[in-house]
């Protein structure tokens, strides 16, 4: 989780190179390759926001970092494990081939739980980010787009601009609700797998907070303005 963290971190900060470093040692170093499912829509954004900026040269320097990184990290982990083994290893093939890949009954052989177990652990493990992380992007577009035309119609200036665009925060936040995806259709299900989508899933809450700051900005703004008594000069009568 917390590679994964710091990979959201740079993502935002806009570090893509030092980013896709991170994310190839959060997939092959702790030899879980599944986690690379999270990191699927900032390589899509990566490569989309590089050809942007430099076109051809800055998509093939973001796939040549990717896959220098991935081969200098993979080769020590590799060596590490024939150091201890004695043998070639590659872990991370290894658990792709038992729990995905395998014909016997792989990771269900630790039990199976339903949909609902996750469900009742983002509730205890989250709480009110749990309940806030589903409603963000409605309320994003509703906070940051819906009430500015509105209010650019009635003649009113815009009083907030939100610090990213709606397609970057959906970009941002989406990967933890794609790996919520695939694990709630994994029959297997563990508690500590919830931990690759909280720091996305907390995004989307943070995001959430900050649109309700202003729809209820708006609302009590709208009321006081009906409620405001005429000035008065001290010098009137």
């Amino acid at each position: 989780m917390l590679l994964v963290m710091i990979v959201l971190g740079l993502w935002i900060e806009e570090r893509l190179g030092l980013a896709v470093v991170f994310s190839v040692a959060a997939v092959i170093v702790p030899c879980w390759p599944f986690v690379a499912v999270v990191f699927v829509p900032f390589a899509a954004h990566a490569i989309y926001h590089a050809g942007r900026k430099q076109s051809f040269s800055g998509v093939a320097r973001i796939l040549a970092i990717g896959a220098v990184s991935g081969v200098v990290i993979l080769g020590c982990v590799i060596a590490v494990d024939f150091l201890m083994y004695q043998k070639l290893v590659v872990a991370a093939w290894n658990i792709v081939k038992y729990n995905a890949l395998g014909e016997s009954t792989g990771d269900n052989l630790y039990g199976v739980e339903p949909m609902s177990f996750y469900l009742k652990n983002l509730v205890l493990n989250l709480n009110v980010g749990a309940a806030l992380c589903v409603p963000f992007l409605p309320l994003f577009l509703w906070s940051f787009h819906v009430l500015p035309l509105v209010g650019l119609r009635l003649g009113l200036p815009p009083k907030l601009k939100p610090d990213v665009a709606s397609a970057d925060l959906i970009a941002y936040c989406s990967g933890g609700f794609l790996w919520l995806a695939v694990m709630l259709s994994r029959p297997h299900k563990e508690e500590r797998f919830l931990y690759v989508a909280y720091p996305f899933l907390l995004l989307g809450a943070a995001a959430a907070m900050a649109c309700l700051r202003v729809l209820i900005w708006n609302i009590v703004d709208k009321h006081l303005s009906t409620k405001r008594l005429p000035r008065q000069g001290f010098l009137s009568s």
